[in-house]
């Protein structure tokens, strides 16, 4: 009986294990040789920022201004004569509880007739005017209905009488809005407004 011939060269053997790995591959459920893949690194986790802190929102604000107007010719004396002082809000807050003070310096010169808006008599020589909350860009109006004073009271001598007009509001302090002087001579009376 002949023996099955032997295939002892060299290129024999590498076809049979070409083949081998060209199962492998071919061949479901089979295992097949894979290259690894490098783990990817960690990235740097990012560094803490700082909070910003906010911007503080600024507080509306009232802006308070009074003016006041005389009339432009003199003053008989004993006569009666109407001053207004307007009071102004240029702020963007509310004036809450507004007050309007006037005093006068020296006292017992001029006598108050009548006021537009409620008031109530302050010590030595002076009134309390109540006008209430005043919005930004609006504004009250207060009508002073004054009696100027006689030849007797003030004699042959030149005087001037102060009405010292401040004003506040709630959570503010008391301020000067401006002072309304008249001048006292022998032709009678002349009202000047100075402001603060």
């Amino acid at each position: 009986m002949r023996e099955k011939p032997r295939c002892r060269s060299l290129p024999c053997l590498f076809f049979l294990l070409a083949a081998c790995l060209v199962l492998s591959a071919c061949v479901p459920g089979m295992p097949s040789a894979q290259t690894p893949s490098p783990s990817p690194s960690p990235s740097p986790s990012p560094s803490a920022q700082p909070t910003p802190s906010p911007t503080p929102t600024p507080t509306p604000t009232p802006n308070i201004k009074a003016a006041a107007t005389v009339p432009a010719q003199k003053i008989a004396f004993g006569q009666q004569f109407t001053t207004i002082v307007i009071v102004d809000n240029y702020g963007d807050g509310v004036a809450d509880n507004t007050h309007l003070y006037a005093r006068a310096n020296p006292a017992g010169y001029f006598a108050l007739i009548r006021c537009s808006e409620p008031y109530a008599p302050i010590a030595p020589a002076g009134i309390n005017i109540r006008l209430g909350d005043i919005y930004p860009d609006d504004h009250r109006e207060v009508r002073l209905l004054l009696q100027a004073p006689t030849r007797g009271q003030v004699g042959a001598s030149a005087m001037n009488v102060e009405f010292r007009f401040t004003y506040d509001y709630y959570g503010g302090p008391e301020t000067l809005a401006g002072t309304l002087v008249f001048s006292v001579g022998a032709g009678g009376v002349l009202g000047i407004w100075e402001g603060d």
